[in-house]
């Protein structure tokens, strides 16, 4: 009976140990991918340089943190791609860096192929995203319009404005 015991233990927490590992790739993912409930107003944008974000006070996140009010800005970030990389989480990250300071930010592109994201209502602006990032390159020049998104603390790019502030999702790239 006690090895029937043990043995049950080991096989939950394992699978704890991998919900815990899943949970971690999908922080606030309703948020990251408009499926929470907000519908923004591509109509009203401002546009933003990387200093101004840069200034904005860092807030603390958890797993499930709702949208909070600043994350209802949209956004208009205009400058040069410094790097592009997959995330393990099927997204694009994208490090832009504009000429106003010496720092990026991070925009990042979901993947429409995600069961989640398929659920989104802008799932069709993140298929056009996905094709035009598709064709892009470090060195190019563009113009990322999406919704001003508050990472969780984690070991940032070396360049990265440290209040961890992203654009995520991308809803518009040209």
């Amino acid at each position: 009976m006690k090895k029937i015991i043990l043995s049950l233990f080991l096989v939950s927490s394992i699978l704890l140990l991998g919900m815990k590992e899943m949970k971690q790739e999908h922080e606030r993912w309703d948020v990251k991918t408009l499926t929470d409930g907000f519908y923004p107003d591509l109509s009203n944008t401002s546009q933003r340089s990387v200093e101004s974000l840069e200034k904005i006070k860092i807030i603390r996140v958890g797993y499930n943190t709702p949208r909070m009010d600043f994350e209802k800005n949209i956004i208009t970030v205009s400058g040069t791609i410094v790097s592009m990389r997959l995330e393990k989480d099927g997204d694009i990250h994208i490090e832009l860096m504009d000429n106003s300071i010496d720092s990026t930010i991070a925009c990042e592109a979901v993947d429409p192929n995600d069961d989640v994201v398929e659920k989104s209502p802008f799932l069709e602006k993140f298929k056009i995203v996905k094709e035009k990032i598709s064709n892009l390159k470090k060195g190019d020049q563009v113009s990322i319009t999406g919704a001003l998104f508050q990472d969780k603390f984690h070991k940032p790019f070396k360049m990265r404005i440290r209040n961890f502030l992203e654009v995520h999702p991308i809803l518009i790239i040209q």
